[in-house]
């Protein structure tokens, strides 16, 4: 019988971290947002690529990954748009809560999760764009059969998901292009150090020098980058410091794994980011 990939604990506590900086970065405080926008996108990318595994079916692991990803996408997106006919309805009459739900279901179907995306007219259907994204990474990276292009590969979709963000493609298609190069690191980094980034640990000097690294990026630029716009002021600092901040997070999350109280609701919490999104 197969098995489903082997929890990490270390990476449920990070993953526990990040949806915290990702309901805190909903908060518009721009103090706040210039620190948790660096990696809290970014890292859930890095590390489902630590977590995928070569399919020896394609057709199986598409059929197995629209069940995970988009059946939810689709449940949460009628109910939402049902939810919100229901309340117009209550408020305004029948005839006016129509309207409203067909326009739900248009921004359901662009799966936009930025207002500020290039379409103007079509409304942001919130954070759940980060299920349609990480369905089109995890299938575009199964596409990319030969591992010798694969890193080309996943740099070239990077780039075309950037160039491309003045026409917005419907149902986050772009944000999963640049995705793609996270989940490649992440699978490279398992690859490399099973041992040790594989399994979530970061030794105390790699973490040091990603602080450093980190801290040092706030004073370069005050911008930062949005993983769901495919915004990237400055594309070598916007990846250095989401792989360093990453780096940082899993550090922490080694640490706090040794505090079961602490531990033991974050690993929860992390295991669970689907429900909570």
């Amino acid at each position: 019988m197969h098995k489903g990939p082997e929890r990490i604990r270390s990476f449920d506590i990070a993953k526990g971290i990040s949806m915290l900086c990702i309901i805190a970065g909903h908060l518009s405080v721009p103090e706040v947002n210039a620190i948790v926008f660096t990696f809290h996108v970014p890292l859930f990318f890095l590390v489902s690529g630590c977590f995928y595994r070569v399919p020896s079916s394609p057709m199986e692991a598409l059929k197995k990954r629209a069940s995970r990803l988009l059946a939810p996408y689709v449940t949460c997106a009628v109910l939402c748009s049902m939810g919100k006919g229901i309340r117009l309805a209550l408020m305004n009459g029948v005839s006016k809560s129509w309207k409203a739900v067909a326009g739900s279901f248009v921004s359901a179907l662009y799966g936009s999760g930025s207002p500020k995306d290039p379409s103007g007219d079509i409304s942001s259907f919130g954070a759940i764009w980060f299920l349609l994204a990480l369905f089109w990474a995890l299938t575009m990276y199964d596409a990319i059969c030969d591992k010798r292009w694969r890193t080309l590969a996943a740099i070239a979709l990077f780039a075309i998901g950037v160039a491309t963000r003045s026409w917005w493609l419907p149902l986050s298609i772009q944000p999963g292009m640049c995705a793609v190069l996270f989940l490649h690191i992440g699978h490279v980094a398992r690859e490399r150090f099973p041992g040790s980034l594989g399994r979530g640990k970061v030794p105390l000097p790699l973490a040091i020098c990603a602080l450093t690294i980190w801290a040092v990026g706030f004073y370069c630029s005050d911008k930062h980058m949005s993983m769901v716009r495919c915004y990237f002021p400055c594309v070598p600092l916007d990846l250095v410091r989401a792989l360093s901040g990453s780096l940082v997070v899993l550090w922490l999350s080694g640490l706090i794994e040794r505090v079961p109280l602490l531990s033991d609701g974050l690993e929860a919490y992390g295991r669970n980011t689907l429900t909570v999104l």
